[in-house]
C-alpha cells in the first residue's frame, strides 16, 4: 500500500489537467420506477395466503404456510446486529455468494405452538401490508412496532427486533424486498456535500445547507421518488461514526476534497445503503469508506461492500461492491506510531469470524491478521493535528486510488 503521509494539498490524479478535474455540475435525471405491476401482485398473493388458509380450516386441516426459502450458502456465517432502525442478525456475503445459493422449503404449522405464534404475527404484518399496498403509502418498521405495541395483540410483539423478522419472513414469502411491502426503516445516516435532489412531488433538497441532513427514506410515497440528483462533488465518503462526520465538517480542508460525505451512524440501516447505491450508480463517483481500525470497523465496510443476509431479494439494491476501504488500516498502527488498544475477548472472537469469510480479499485479510495484535479508532489520526484527516490522510488515499485506476484503465487500454 503506498503512503505519503506528509502531502498537505489537494492532489490531481496522474495525467489529469486541472481543467479535466474542475467542478462542473452534473445532473443526473434518475427513471421513476413504476410499481404498480409489482404492487398489484403483491395484494392478489397476500389475498391467496389468506384463502389458502381458510379453505384449509374449512376442510377440516390444520392451517399450514409453505414457500420457497432461498438462503445463502456460507460456512462459520456470523451475525451482527443493525441500529435501531434495523435490529436485525445480518451475515455478510458477496454477489459471488449469490450465486452459491441453497433451495428449501419453509414450513409454518398452526399444529406447533411457536408455529401458531408465528403465523398469528405474520397475518397481523400481512393484514397492515395489505393496507399499505391499498393505499399505496409507507409505513416505518418502528411506527408499526409502537402501532403494534399498543394493539390487542401486544404481548406477541415485545419489541422491535420481533416486528423486523416477521416483515423478513412476509418479504421472504412472496420474493420481495421488505419496502414492496410499504415498510421502510427509520433513516438514521446523514449527508452533506454539495449535493442537491429533486423529489418526484416538486420537494427538493440541498445537502450543502445544513449538518443535519437525513438520508431520505427509501421508497417514502410521502415524498415521492427522487427524480433529479445534482452535484460538482468528485468522489463519496462514507464514514462509520457521527463524531467523526462532525469533526470534519469543521476542518478547514474539507471545502478542498469536493466530495459527498455520508455517515449511518454505526452500522448502517437500510435507508443509508440504498441511498449510497443510487448516488454511485448514477453520479458514477468512487466511493470510500474511513472505518475504526477494529472488527467492528471492519465488520461495518464489509456490510456496505459485501452485503448483509437477510432477505435475499433485497441485496442487489443495497451493496456497494465498488467501494474502497481506505482505513483506518490496522498496519497504519505501526506505520505511523498510532495507539493501540488491546483487543477484548469479543473482539478476539469476532476477529476469528471475520477471518473465515470467503470473499475477502488478500489486502482485508493480511489487515485482519495485524489486527490481531490490537486495535485502533479514527480519533487517533484526528489527534495527530488540526485538519489532518481532510488536508493528508483522505486526500492520499483518494489520490492513491486515482493513481491505480489511471493505471489500471492505461494498461486495458493499450
Amino acid at each position: 500500500m503506498e503512503k505519503h503521509w506528509l502531502m498537505l494539498k489537494k492532489p490531481q490524479a496522474a495525467g489529469v489537467s486541472p481543467s479535466e478535474t474542475s467542478n462542473k455540475i452534473k445532473r443526473v435525471e434518475v427513471p421513476v420506477v413504476n410499481r404498480s405491476e409489482l404492487r398489484n401482485q403483491l395484494i392478489k398473493n397476500i389475498e391467496k395466503t389468506v384463502l389458502d388458509i381458510i379453505q384449509q380450516i374449512n376442510q377440516n386441516k390444520i392451517p399450514e404456510i409453505s414457500y420457497l426459502n432461498k438462503s445463502v450458502l456460507e460456512m462459520n456465517d456470523i451475525y451482527m446486529s443493525e441500529d435501531d432502525s434495523d435490529k436485525e442478525n445480518d451475515n455478510n456475503c458477496n454477489e459471488v455468494e449469490l450465486i452459491k445459493s441453497k433451495k428449501e422449503n419453509r414450513q409454518i404449522s398452526f399444529a406447533l405452538e411457536r408455529g401458531r405464534t408465528k403465523m398469528v404475527r405474520l397475518m397481523i404484518v400481512l393484514s397492515k401490508a395489505y393496507k399499505l399496498l391499498l393505499t399505496n403509502k409507507t409505513q416505518t418498521k418502528r411506527s408499526l412496532f409502537y402501532e403494534l405495541k399498543a394493539g390487542d395483540a401486544k404481548e406477541l410483539f415485545i419489541n422491535e427486533l420481533v416486528v423486523d423478522r416477521i416483515i423478513s419472513d412476509a418479504a421472504n414469502l412472496f420474493s420481495c424486498a421488505t419496502w414492496d411491502l410499504g415498510f421502510v426503516a427509520t433513516a438514521k445516516g446523514l449527508i452533506f456535500g454539495d449535493l442537491q435532489l429533486q423529489f418526484e412531488n416538486g420537494c427538493k433538497i440541498d445537502c450543502s445547507r445544513s449538518n443535519e441532513t437525513l438520508v431520505p427514506p427509501i421508497s417514502c410515497a410521502n415524498n415521492g421518488q427522487i427524480v433529479a440528483i445534482e452535484s460538482t462533488a468528485e468522489a463519496i465518503v462514507v464514514v462509520e461514526k457521527e463524531a467523526i462526520f462532525h469533526r470534519l465538517l469543521t476542518e478547514s480542508g474539507l471545502k478542498n476534497l469536493s466530495i459527498i460525505l455520508i455517515t449511518g451512524k454505526g452500522y448502517p440501516d437500510r435507508a443509508t445503503r440504498i441511498f449510497l447505491k443510487l448516488l454511485e450508480q448514477h453520479l458514477k463517483l468512487p466511493v470510500f469508506i474511513l472505518v475504526d481500525g477494529d472488527p467492528h470497523g471492519f465488520e461495518i465496510m464489509c456490510s456496505y461492500k459485501y452485503g448483509s443476509k437477510n432477505v435475499l431479494w433485497e441485496r442487489g439494491d443495497l451493496i456497494c461492491p465498488q467501494i474502497e476501504w481506505i482505513g483506518v488500516y490496522p498496519s497504519e498502527m505501526v506505520n505511523m506510531c498510532l495507539p493501540m488498544i488491546p483487543l477484548s475477548n469479543n473482539d478476539q472472537n469476532k476477529l476469528k469470524s471475520l477471518g473465515k469469510r470467503g470473499y475477502l480479499s488478500a489486502q482485508e485479510r493480511k489487515e485482519l491478521e495485524i489486527m490481531m495484535m490490537g486495535k485502533t479508532e479514527i480519533e487517533a489520526l484526528a489527534c495527530i493535528s488540526p485538519s489532518f484527516l481532510t488536508l493528508s490522510y483522505i486526500p492520499t488515499k483518494i489520490n492513491n486510488y486515482k493513481i491505480r485506476h489511471h493505471k489500471t484503465v492505461n494498461k486495458k487500454a493499450n
